[in-house]
C-alpha cells in the first residue's frame, strides 16, 4: 500500500514537471520579439513552407515575425509573386542591399526568414513600410529536387537504386565517398 502511494506521488511529480517543460517550450516557440517593431515587405517567387507567425532571424537570433503572405497576380491573372510582410525590431537597421532568404529552421521542415546584413557597405536604412527591391532568395523545395531524379530512377533496376541511395546517404553523412563513384 505504501509502495503504491509513493509510486503515485512520483508519477504526479513527473507529470507536473513534464507539463511545466511543455509550457516553457511552447512559450519559447511562440514568443513575440521584444521591443518596438516596424513592418517591411519583400517579394518571393516561391514561399513553400513559410507561414504567418514564422520567425525572422538574423545571425540565428529572432528579430521579428512573418506578418502576412499574399499571392500577387499579374494583369493577365497569372500568379507572379508572393508578397511577404514581416516585422523587424526597430533597433535593427534594414538596408536596401541586405539580403532576405527563406531557410529551414529545423529538421521537421519549419521555415524562417533569414536576414543577412551586407558588411562594410554604406547604405541607407529602409523606411518602415518599405519593400526590399533586390531579389530575395526563394524557398528550397526538396521534393522538387527529388522529382528531378525520377527519369534516372525509371532507368535503373532495384539494386542500382539501392546502391545510389546508399551512396547518397553516405555522402550526406560526411563519409569519404565521392559523388562520382556514387553515380
Amino acid at each position: 500500500m505504501k509502495s503504491m502511494k509513493a509510486t503515485s506521488i512520483k508519477i504526479a511529480v513527473f507529470a507536473a514537471v513534464m507539463i511545466l517543460l511543455l509550457v516553457l517550450v511552447l512559450q519559447a516557440l511562440t514568443r513575440p520579439p521584444q521591443g518596438d517593431l516596424d513592418t517591411f515587405h519583400a517579394e518571393f517567387k516561391d514561399v513553400s513552407g513559410l507561414k504567418v507567425g514564422d520567425d525572422v532571424r538574423m545571425l540565428g537570433v529572432q528579430v521579428g515575425k512573418v506578418k502576412d503572405i499574399a499571392v500577387k497576380q499579374s494583369s493577365d491573372h497569372r500568379i507572379s509573386n508572393a508578397a511577404v510582410s514581416f516585422t523587424l525590431q526597430r533597433d535593427r537597421k534594414f538596408r536596401a542591399d541586405d539580403t532576405l532568404a527563406i531557410r529551414y529552421q529545423n529538421l521537421i521542415g519549419q521555415r524562417h526568414l533569414n536576414l543577412t546584413l551586407v558588411p562594410d557597405r554604406e547604405s541607407t536604412p529602409l523606411d518602415p513600410g518599405s519593400t526590399l527591391e533586390l531579389p530575395s532568395e526563394d524557398s528550397f523545395d526538396v521534393s522538387r529536387l527529388l522529382a528531378g531524379f525520377q527519369p534516372v530512377f525509371e532507368t535503373l533496376d532495384a539494386d542500382q537504386v539501392n546502391a545510389l541511395s546508399l551512396g547518397l546517404i553516405k555522402a550526406f553523412q560526411g563519409d569519404d565517398v565521392s559523388l562520382s563513384s556514387t553515380v
